[in-house]
């Protein structure tokens, strides 16, 4: 990378390593350890806390769309643009299973939060498969192609989003949905926050909604983001709900599962064509990396919430952010192949 610098506390620092092709995703293990990155070329690298290389491996022929650990963090699914989805063991990068689709590209590879199910999306299929790659269930009652799916976080149901059947939702052994709201929009990017209370999503029209599980109540956000959602995640606590498109970013307060007034509040700060944008899982604190290199981080427990606290430049495009689960610790991967591990204290008085 070249010329990184950080607009920070004095006390943060960072530590940047580069890989052989353009970063796609980046993903920390469940107890923080390692520092899963999947790339355009194929390729899965895992990484200590430090940055030091542990394996790195070919895992496909054509580029990575997706990869996830499993819930002990012993197994990383992938899946790829060349119609294949793999398990592998984390450890040696050990082929476990390549699980059978001929649908296409899955481009949805999810592990269960609370089971050792993984959930895979391929067209108008839903399927679980175990660890060492049985067929669990099939859910083919979509009429459309998948555009997204999610666990929930709490209880043995998953959701699913696609552009002509709105956003349904599953329960293990039923083969029929057993909630749905439908959408006329094109839904996609599904995210609950930690109690499972509520569901966000996207939509075609610009428009963020959010869903009440257990009602029919909908709110939605018309057009805030002025053009596709890139970012859309809940804070800790489910306070806040953040979300970004292009070029503007905002956060929308909520309390006792409704939106805190009427329109979500902008962000402040100097961005590019924006990319990523991701919640701290336990702490007060928001990521959004953008097309020029730029990185914000905001704290939601501040008064001045919407100013950033740190801002870190690189030369490359943003790719993707990951916070650690378990440290303050923010993985940035640029599309140049470079990544850099952020350790800072992040505090509101700069």
């Amino acid at each position: 990378m070249t010329n990184p610098s950080l607009l920070a506390n004095s006390t943060d620092c960072s530590t940047d390593f580069s890989l052989q092709g353009s970063i796609r995703g980046l993903s920390w293990s469940p107890r923080g350890d390692f520092l899963l990155a999947y790339l355009q070329s194929g390729h899965l690298a895992i990484l200590d806390g430090l940055g030091a290389r542990q394996s790195e491996w070919k895992a496909h022929e054509k580029g990575l769309l997706k990869a996830s650990w499993s819930r002990d963090g012993f197994l990383v699914a992938s899946s790829s643009t060349d119609g294949l989805c793999k398990i592998w063991n984390a450890v040696d990068g050990q082929l476990v299973a390549e699980l059978p689709h001929h649908e296409g590209w899955v481009a949805h590879v999810e592990w269960s939060p609370w089971s050792d199910l993984l959930m895979t999306g391929c067209a108008k299929k839903i399927r679980l498969w175990s660890q060492s790659g049985g067929l669990v269930e099939e859910l083919n009652s979509h009429q459309f192609p998948i555009t997204d799916m999610s666990w929930h976080p709490t209880q043995r149901d998953l959701f699913s989003s696609c552009a002509g059947d709105g956003v349904r939702a599953w329960r293990l052994g039923e083969p029929d949905p057993v909630h749905r709201i439908n959408a006329r929009e094109y839904p996609e990017r599904l995210c609950f926050n930690r109690r499972g209370s509520i569901l966000a999503y996207g939509c075609s029209d610009s428009s963020v909604q959010v869903w009440t599980l257990g009602s029919g109540i909908v709110f939605k956000i018309a057009g805030r983001t002025g053009s596709n959602l890139k970012g859309l995640d809940w804070s800790w606590g489910g306070q806040w709900l953040a979300f970004c498109g292009d070029f503007e970013a905002f956060i929308w307060q909520f309390n006792d599962n409704a939106p805190h007034g009427s329109q979500p509040s902008p962000l402040h700060g100097c961005f590019g064509r924006l990319t990523k944008l991701t919640f701290h899982p336990y702490e007060h604190l928001l990521a959004c990396g953008d097309e020029d290199g730029t990185v914000h981080v905001w704290r939601t427990d501040s008064k001045e919430r919407a100013m950033p606290v740190a801002i870190s430049h690189a030369s490359a495009a943003v790719a993707d952010l990951a916070w650690n689960p378990f440290s303050k610790k923010l993985a940035v991967g640029y599309k140049n192949g470079s990544i850099r591990i952020w350790d800072g204290s992040f505090r509101a008085n700069l």
